[in-house]
């Protein structure tokens, strides 16, 4: 009894075809070593540095003699401004990200965003950990490069109120003449550029006749870029631009009065354009370091020396203002428990964007 030929047949396997093994990334150079550890941790140990040296020049007790002596009364409304702070910046952000096409979201959802965005936002140099906004939008089925836009433009009007306000303290400060004109100009070319920026109508020529300077190699290369894609295809009318610069004005109304009131507590008054102008540069020397330590510290004792204040005083206001960006984390940082999106899973991320697309969003962290 022979068996059946089906059972005879000798059964060959078809061999699995193999994948090329991917090559190793080449390790980094150690200059680029060096340039990375500059760039994540040089702003970070130079405001700490510049702190020690400005703590121990002053003294500790001075500076604890001016905060004992602090008037809290002046201390209460400003920290309790901070929902209304975070309120007015997040509807402003909400705003322009549903004009660039993103879902819409409520107003505690975009006060909820907005202010987690701020706790990572703090903790980097230059607050660039607020662009974990676009990631949130982007979960929730918002275009990451929209999404990233929206915090670009959220920035940019900041940018123009900050030299706006600063144009504006300069004029008083100097009494008009040679340097009004200068700052009046200046006013003048930036908001043209927000215009040119935000306007189709001006915005088209404009990116044509710079794709026409540009080399074929590069602007190729520019143009598989989605978040210069989207800011190209950027297009906002007057339903989001004046709620946009209401909001704005209303934050910065907000902010300027919270230091205010922290001069205020510790028994320092300064005419309204010297105290603008402290202001507004403050503000910027704190974008260098993590949370203005140091930096701030700086400018204020160099400003306040010039009109005979006590050195205390300078470092106490800029202790309290930290205290103030502690309290607009704070909201954030709660709330960031609830959702720590950022921390998820990165594979939903990756499988829309290439790796060096999504490290470059990121800022390579």
């Amino acid at each position: 009894m022979t068996a059946p030929d089906s059972e005879c047949e000798e059964v060959t396997a078809t061999p699995t075809p193999t994948r090329p093994a991917e090559s190793p990334e080449p390790a980094p150079s150690g200059r680029a070593v060096v340039l990375l550890f500059a760039k994540r941790w040089g702003p970070r140990i130079l405001g700490l540095l510049l702190f020690v040296f400005v703590l121990r020049t002053v003294g500790v007790g001075r500076v604890w003699a001016a905060l004992r002596g602090a008037d809290p009364w002046p201390l209460i409304p400003s920290v309790l401004a901070t929902i209304p702070f975070i309120a007015v910046k997040s509807w402003r952000w909400a705003g322009l990200a549903a004009g660039l096409g993103t879902p819409t979201i409520g107003r505690l959802e975009a006060f909820r965003l907005y202010a987690i965005g701020l706790w990572w936002g703090q903790a980097t140099p230059g607050q660039a950990g607020d662009f974990v906004k676009a990631w949130y939008l982007r979960r929730r089925g918002a275009d990451l490069a929209a999404a990233l836009t929206s915090c670009i433009l959220d920035r940019l009007f900041d940018f123009v109120a900050l030299f706006a306000l600063s144009g504006i303290a300069l004029l008083a400060y100097a009494g008009g003449g040679g340097s009004a004109i200068l700052v009046i100009l200046a006013l003048v070319f930036v908001c043209a550029a927000i215009g040119a920026v935000v306007t189709e109508r001006w915005r088209t020529p404009l990116l044509n006749f710079l794709a026409r300077l540009t080399p074929r190699p590069l602007r190729e290369r520019l143009a598989k870029v989605a978040l210069l894609r989207s800011l190209a295809e950027l297009q906002l009318d007057a339903r989001e631009l004046m709620p946009a610069l209401a909001w704005t004005v209303a934050s910065w109304i907000v902010s300027v009065g919270r230091v205010w009131l922290c001069f205020i507590a510790v028994d320092v008054h300064l005419p309204f354009a010297d105290f603008m102008i402290l202001t507004m540069l403050q503000t910027l020397a704190a974008l260098i370091s993590v949370g203005g330590i140091g930096t701030r510290d700086a400018v204020l004792l160099l400003f306040l020396r010039r009109y005979g204040y006590d050195d205390g005083q300078a470092i106490a206001i800029s202790f309290l203002i930290l205290g103030l960006n502690l309290a607009n984390i704070l909201p954030g940082f709660i709330l960031w428990f609830r959702d720590p999106v950022p921390r998820g899973d990165p594979a939903a991320d990756a499988e829309t964007l290439p790796r060096g697309e999504v490290l470059k969003a990121s800022g390579g962290r």
